[in-house]
């Protein structure tokens, strides 16, 4: 396998995950029914080089 098809590596700082579930837990507030997806879940691509909806 070639290195275009590797995952990216999550390079994500441990702030950077705490704002974004702060994020995602303000907009379920409202929008308690509003699907969280990351735009690798809709096209073949390998980043965000985590799994979106967990």
């Amino acid at each position: 396998m070639d290195s275009s098809h590797k995952m990216p590596l999550d390079s994500r700082t441990p702030q950077q995950i705490s704002t974004m579930l702060d994020i995602i837990s303000e907009v379920l507030g409202y929008a308690p029914n509003v699907k969280i997806a990351g735009h690798n879940q809709f096209d073949n691509k390998g980043c965000p080089s985590f799994f979106v909806p967990t």
